[in-house]
Formats: C-alpha cells, sequence, structure tokens
C-alpha cells in the first residue's frame, strides 16, 4: 500500500514537472482571409494586464497548406510613438523531420515567437508585415499578439 501511493505520488510529481511554465495567452488578433499581400499592414494594440516586465509574443495561425517550413516577419512594436523595438523575424513552423509544430488546432496549426521583454506602462501597437519569397501568401490564418 505504500509503495503504491510513493508511484503514485513520484507519478503526480513527474507530471507536473513536464507541464510547460510558459504559458501566455494571445490578448488580440487579426484574422486574414486566405492570401497576405506584402504591402498588407497588420496593426494590433495590447494593453498591459500587470503593471512590471512582461514578455511579449506574436502568434501566427495557419492551415497545412502553407507552403513554407517558416514565415519572414517584419514587426515595429511602439509605446506613445516611440518604438520599442523593430526587427525581421524567422518563426520556424516546421521540424527538421518535415512536420508541423506548435499547438495544433483542429487541423489548423499555431506558432509562437517571443520579441522580447518590455515594462509597459501603457498600451502597446505592433505593426506586422509579411516578407516571404512571394508578394501574396497564402495559407495564414490570423495573426495575433500576447504576453506573459
Amino acid at each position: 500500500m505504500l509503495r503504491s501511493l510513493c508511484c503514485s505520488l513520484l507519478i503526480v510529481l513527474l507530471l507536473f514537472g513536464c507541464e510547460s511554465r510558459d504559458v501566455w495567452k494571445v490578448h488580440n488578433k487579426v484574422e486574414i482571409a486566405g492570401d497576405w499581400n506584402q504591402e498588407d499592414v497588420i496593426r494590433l494594440a495590447l494593453t498591459p494586464t500587470k503593471e512590471g516586465e512582461s514578455r511579449i509574443y506574436i502568434e501566427v495561425s495557419h492551415t497545412p497548406d502553407f507552403s513554407y517550413e517558416n514565415i519572414y516577419l517584419k514587426y515595429i512594436l511602439s509605446q506613445q510613438g516611440k518604438v520599442l523595438s523593430e526587427e525581421m523575424v524567422s518563426i520556424p513552423l516546421m521540424s527538421k523531420e518535415g512536420l508541423w509544430t506548435g499547438d495544433r488546432q483542429g487541423k489548423n496549426y499555431s506558432s509562437n515567437q517571443l520579441i522580447g521583454n518590455f515594462d509597459l506602462t501603457e498600451t502597446i501597437t505592433l505593426e506586422v508585415q509579411q516578407h516571404s519569397r512571394e508578394a501574396w501568401l497564402g495559407g495564414v490564418m490570423s495573426i495575433g499578439v500576447g504576453m506573459q
């Protein structure tokens, strides 16, 4: 009985130890209707939910019809007109084995990319443009911004 109880306790501790501590929530998302032109700028606002430093993420949701293993995005993160961060990022969407990564949502997938830690006091604005190999990029369902 004691051995069974100890084994059960050990299994519970192992399961909690494997739990991801990197839980975050998308606070604002823009749906994209199938094709995304390189000239299209997606603007998202994010209001801080706590004081102090926050980790800011970009989320990309896509269908299995997306043609590439990653997506190139240029973003500008600003607060009250002051640019906090501006960068081109490559967000991996596929493993080296050719399998989609990220969270599966039915038949679609969602991946996120940390863009930085910021001490937010007021609403921030995130502007995102795609910079793919083609002017029109299909298969992207939405772009979101979140914080942890």
